[in-house]
């Protein structure tokens, strides 16, 4: 004979069934569609070499301070694979100046691919790893009287760890470690009276940190 469950028991039943169904959710898998928005600090080692009709010039290292704003847009094309675009918008921090000069003003722009692999998936997380890269460009005005300025393009990439906190199914927080750099080729100077004939080589890399909020939609 079949035994007859009180109605208790088949409620505790059902929930345990529901506990198991939950515990089978990913917070990512193939279709899924991930929308982020950072902030982001970096700390580089730069080399910038000076070149006038020479093979070689002068070479000169130094630090650079960026931080960031970025928004990033992901699609996932396997379960543990994604694919996407990031746009960021940058300002190099400048030091102060004891002799009462103007300060000058860095700013750089990125587009870049992204490509993500993600190592851990939970109904709750998301271990991210991947890299970027693509172009970047960056504007240096000295903010003197002449209007001092450089410009030019180069590339933009980085390889990165991000772990992802989710909240809800589709809301969450993140933290990323990087290893990031930029490297432009040919940046022309000029100012108001002419056109330098110069270019300067400049290439930068170190440790960014970043941190963010990360919206996701759709998945199987």
């Amino acid at each position: 004979m079949f035994k007859i469950y009180p109605m208790r028991k088949l409620i505790v039943l059902v929930f345990v069934c529901l506990s198991f169904v939950s515990l089978g959710q990913k917070s990512f898998s193939k279709g899924s569609i991930v929308i982020d928005l950072n902030a982001n600090l970096g700390i580089y080692n730069t080399v910038a070499q000076d070149s006038v009709g020479r093979a070689e010039g002068t070479k000169e290292t130094d630090k650079a301070v960026p931080y960031a704003f970025a928004l990033g847009f992901e699609y996932g094309v396997l379960d543990f694979l994604s694919v996407g675009i990031k746009g960021q918008l940058s300002t190099y921090l400048q030091g102060s100046d004891s002799t009462g000069k103007p300060r000058p003003t860095v700013k750089g722009s990125d587009i870049v691919l992204v490509v993500n692999s993600h190592l851990v998936r939970t109904k709750r997380f998301d271990l991210v790893f991947g890299g970027n890269f693509g172009y970047s460009n960056l504007k240096f005005k000295s903010n003197d009287a002449n209007g001092s300025m450089a410009k030019g393009g180069g590339v933009a990439y980085d390889i990165h760890l991000t772990p992802r906190l989710y909240f809800s199914k589709n809301f969450g927080m993140f933290s990323s470690l990087a290893y990031a750099g930029v490297s432009y080729k040919k940046l022309k100077f000029s100012d108001n009276v002419r056109k330098y004939t110069e270019t300067v080589s400049l290439k930068g890399s170190g440790v960014n940190c970043a941190l963010g909020f990360q919206v996701t939609f759709g998945g199987e």
